[in-house]
């Protein structure tokens, strides 16, 4: 029997259930939609707070360079504050309807292909009255849920301090008397990159940990525990998924990449709305690959979980079967017509009988 590829059974599973993928897809764009609207209302607000004259609005027009900057200096100036305000409660607007929106978009997704996974085999076959779920608690665990976007949430904005730190430290290297841009380069690239594996790394632990508090009720933490303990079990098929998956998805941005720049390439033939609908467009369908790419990843990681795991042979085990291999064979008794008989030392002659 040939051994399961959680690869394909990922692909299998998506493809197979359309739905999963939809799930993932409706969730992430709805909130996106939402995050887009909320920005621009709190923009035009702002915009609406800042006092333009009518000197302003005359250098405006003049289309001058040195003009139109004094304009839009004497127009924002003493906006700072009302800036900073609207954008941490927008930021904390959008960070806790995210968390929200996570928690119940991934228990939408995750439970159903639990469910799939506990009724079907690697090979397709319908498995009746088998279920993938451990746990004694059956519900959404939307606490635990919730608790681990928290930690993503918070995770992000650690990772936004860390690169502001990261330019912070790499402007010591460099000041007005004896200015060193080449210095502040190579200080804070390392720094931020170092920062962003991080942050890679310890968010994909979290992404992950919501298939053990669905699958086993863990909490938390418990869930994260799993998670690492579930890489390191079973790290060859991870890094195999995770890799195939992330050239697919290196592979999907390319190819979007690409095909943007066919409808910018006539930006002066056509008119600016198609350009731009072509472009909003293209840039919807990459989107929809991504998720359908992250969706057939988690399918792949469920199918690991759910394939046995084969237990290690301990040494008593081996010695034993090494015991069990050596074979002993019966003497063979001495015979009258023993070819051999006449070799000294190797068969003894035959006793003569007794008068």
């Amino acid at each position: 029997m040939a051994e399961p590829s959680p690869i394909l059974d990922g692909f299998r599973a998506v493809f197979r259930r359309p739905a999963f993928a939809l799930a993932e897809i409706t969730w992430r764009w709805a909130f996106g939609a939402a995050a887009w609207t909320l920005i621009l209302f709190l923009l035009i607000e702002y915009l609406d707070t800042l006092p333009v004259t009518p000197g302003d609005v005359f250098f405006l027009h003049t289309r001058h360079p040195r003009l139109v900057s004094q304009a839009i200096a004497h127009i924002l100036s003493g906006s700072a504050q009302r800036l900073v305000t609207a954008t941490l409660v927008g930021a904390a607007a959008l960070t806790i309807s995210w968390i929200f929106a996570a928690s119940l978009g991934r228990a939408f997704t995750l439970k159903p292909l639990l469910d799939y996974f506990g009724m079907t085999n690697s090979g397709g076959l319908t498995l009746l009255r088998t279920r993938f779920w451990r746990g004694e608690e059956e519900g959404w665990r939307l606490r635990s849920l919730v608790g681990l976007n928290f930690l993503r949430a918070t995770l992000g904005l650690a990772a936004v301090l860390g690169i502001l730190a990261s330019a912070t430290v790499a402007g010591f290297a460099s000041s007005d008397s004896y200015p060193r841009p080449g210095w502040v380069f190579l200080i804070f690239v390392p720094l931020a990159l170092l920062v962003a594996l991080l942050w890679s790394a310890v968010n994909w632990f979290l992404s992950l940990a919501p298939v053990f508090v669905l699958h086993e009720s863990q909490d938390a933490f418990g869930s994260i525990s799993r998670a690492v303990e579930f890489c390191r079990n079973r790290a060859s098929a991870v890094a195999w998924s995770s890799t195939a998956f992330g050239l697919l998805h290196f592979v999907a941005f390319v190819l979007a990449t690409a095909a943007v720049f066919v409808p910018l390439a006539f930006v002066r033939v056509l008119p600016p709305g198609i350009v731009l609908g072509a472009v909003l467009l293209l840039t919807m369908v990459y989107f929809a690959m991504v998720d359908f790419l992250h969706m057939g990843r988690l399918a792949a990681y469920v199918s690991i979980l759910q394939t046995p795991e084969e237990a290690p042979i301990e040494s008593s085990q081996l010695s034993v079967l090494g015991s069990q291999s050596k074979t002993t064979f019966p003497s063979i008794p001495p015979s009258d017509d023993d070819i051999l008989s006449d070799v000294p030392g190797l068969v003894p002659p035959p006793e003569k009988p007794k008068p």
